[in-house]
C-alpha cells in the first residue's frame, strides 16, 4: 500500500495528482502574497 499515493488522500476530489499540485502550489503563492500586504 502506497501512503503517498493522492487517491488515498483525496478520493472524494476526483483531480488528477498534477491538477491538485497545481492548485496548491496556486493556494500556497496567494498565502504568500498575503503575508507579504500585511
Amino acid at each position: 500500500c502506497d501512503v503517498h499515493s493522492p487517491e488515498l488522500f483525496y478520493p472524494a476530489v476526483g483531480l488528477k495528482p498534477e491538477e491538485l499540485l497545481g492548485r496548491l502550489q496556486i493556494e500556497h503563492r496567494l498565502a504568500k502574497n498575503e503575508k507579504f500586504q500585511d
